[in-house]
């Protein structure tokens, strides 16, 4: 008598990498929200600094103040976003036209590379 066989390998491991994924967008999404009420202990400029400073003399001292966004001038919350993405209030958060430039020179050299504006 044949034995009747379940579902292979490939659609378990598929089902996996989708609940994976699935469950990195999650934690994403409840950092954001927990992020939104509670200030960080640590930033990533901070950890670097400290790390810096075991190979350095100079002793490595934490100084941070956090303010509410509607506290700092407005022209210092813009050029904030200016440091990161200079056209980021021309193009309402993603720049296609840069999009459609990288992805063509990413199909002329057969290698991704990653576009980076604020909202992605």
């Amino acid at each position: 008598m044949a034995r009747r066989r379940g579902p292979g390998r490939g659609p378990r491991l598929l089902l996996v990498g989708l609940a994976a994924v699935g469950a990195f967008y999650a934690l994403c999404t409840l950092n954001l929200v927990y992020l939104r009420s509670v200030e960080p202990a640590f930033t990533m400029v901070q950890t670097q600094r400290r790390i810096e400073s075991w190979f350095d003399p100079t002793p490595y001292q934490k100084s941070c103040c956090f303010r509410p966004l509607a506290t700092l001038p407005l022209n210092l919350q813009r050029a904030v976003i200016a440091a990161e993405d200079m056209g980021f209030y021309d193009h309402s958060g993603v720049d296609w036209a840069e999009l459609r430039i990288i992805w063509t020179e990413d199909l002329k050299r057969g290698r991704l590379h990653g576009g980076s504006t604020i909202s992605q």
